[in-house]
């Protein structure tokens, strides 16, 4: 495979990196990303907090198999 020397490399943040069995998410700092594996919403706001003090579900977002989308203020429709 022959890459192109100007294409733009794509930020390991916009991939998805939970290890296998686990749901990709990622929570969106001001300048940052926090990448989380977990088995759902919930446990993806657990594992935020982990690392931030106030993480919030709007900047929660979920891997849905071609790009991060944002999850919902409700937890069952993310």
């Amino acid at each position: 495979m022959k890459l192109n020397p100007r294409a733009r490399p794509r930020p390991i943040s916009s991939l998805p990196l939970a290890a296998p069995g686990l749901l990709s998410f990622r929570l969106a700092l001001p300048h940052s990303f926090i990448m989380i594996g977990a088995k759902d919403e919930a446990d993806a706001m657990i594992q935020a907090a982990r690392s931030t003090p106030k993480p919030r579900m709007e900047d929660l977002q979920r891997w849905d198999g071609q790009a991060y989308v944002p999850c919902r203020s409700s937890a069952a429709t993310c």
